[in-house]
């Protein structure tokens, strides 16, 4: 279960959807959110999704700073 928004999902397929990131050249970062109601993922009690997450959003704030300069 998500802790966010609630919705349950399989732990494989949450994982197969953060590693498989965007879809194209551009970067995005909606695969962070979850995919029935676009509210960020949030799941801290499963480690191995909450550290795929906690990762991606550092992604996320350099790619923000980077585009700020």
């Amino acid at each position: 279960m998500l802790d966010g928004c609630h919705h349950i999902f399989h732990v494989s397929n949450i994982m197969s959807m953060l590693k498989s990131k965007w879809p194209g050249p551009r970067i995005t970062f909606a695969h962070l959110n979850c995919p029935v109601c676009k509210i960020p993922i949030e799941a801290e009690h499963i480690e191995i999704i909450d550290d795929e997450i906690v990762s991606q959003r550092g992604l996320q704030n350099d790619v923000r700073a980077m585009a700020r300069t």
